[in-house]
């Protein structure tokens, strides 16, 4: 992980490949930097708006970070299928954040 603790591409990368278990995506964000991002606006009944959705990371980070801090934050996202991206990433990696899924080390991870 990046010193910063933020995050990096290769996290993302390496997030998103274990998650769908195959390269979808060349530059996810990583959760890590949305999901500080969004801690730092305190705001934990806000409306997100992602027009750009690309691998679904931001829904994630949403997630994520309710999960964390008990919040109940909503996620818009919005993006278009060029290259199956909307059906294969961005989609799939959401349900399985929320359903679960096994990871690329074959470990169970909880929705």
């Amino acid at each position: 992980l990046y010193e910063g603790g933020w995050g990096s591409n290769e996290d993302g990368y390496e997030e998103l490949r274990s998650i769908l278990g195959a390269r979808k995506f060349d530059f996810p964000k990583p959760t890590k930097l949305l999901t500080k991002l969004l801690a730092s606006l305190q705001h934990k009944n806000a409306l997100v708006l992602d027009f750009f959705a690309g691998s679904g990371t931001t829904l994630h980070a949403v997630m994520a970070l309710n999960a964390e801090d008990g919040g109940n934050r909503r996620c818009i996202l919005v993006t278009n299928n060029e290259n199956n991206i909307a059906e294969e990433v961005c989609y799939e990696r959401n349900r399985r954040v929320i359903a679960g899924y096994t990871n690329a080390k074959g470990q169970a991870v909880a929705g």
